[in-house]
């Protein structure tokens, strides 16, 4: 899915689903190239929305202890900075205010390590790794932001 940059709706690019038998049972637009991470994000999509089912909420539980606020649960993955500066106003905690004290983000537990690569890789291929650093919460798509 992409979004158009006319419209803030996203819109679904391409798909193509085979049976046990490999017929195609239901496609769209199949022939257009889409990019390998754009043909994972879809496989993990359709993943997710099957162990998952279509009523699936995210939970994000936030808590407040002073100038800190702990992520609690598994955060939803359509957290942004937009969302949570409107979750610390709420909270009223003004991060603009805040040069003595700076805002404190954790989360409940560590998710992952620190390893670029799978220890069983060669370490040399970790300078050609690409992918975004992955947080261990979920904010901006999980990518960090440097």
């Amino acid at each position: 899915m992409v979004k158009d940059k006319y419209n803030d709706s996203p819109f679904i690019v391409s798909y193509s689903f085979r049976g046990t038998s490999g017929k195609v049972i239901q496609s769209l637009r199949s022939n257009l190239p889409v990019l390998p991470a754009s043909n994972m994000k879809i496989l993990t999509g359709y993943v997710a929305y099957r162990l998952l089912g279509n009523n699936y909420e995210f939970i994000t539980d936030v808590k407040r202890e002073g100038h800190k606020i702990t992520l609690y649960g598994g955060p939803s993955p359509l957290l942004d900075s937009r969302s949570l500066l409107e979750i610390c106003e709420s909270l009223e905690l003004n991060v603009h205010d805040m040069n003595d004290h700076p805002l404190m983000l954790k989360t409940k537990d560590e998710r992952l390590d620190h390893h670029n690569v799978n220890p069983a890789w060669n370490y040399a291929d970790s300078a050609y790794s690409y992918q975004p650093k992955i947080t261990n919460f979920s904010l901006n798509e999980n990518c960090s932001p440097k």
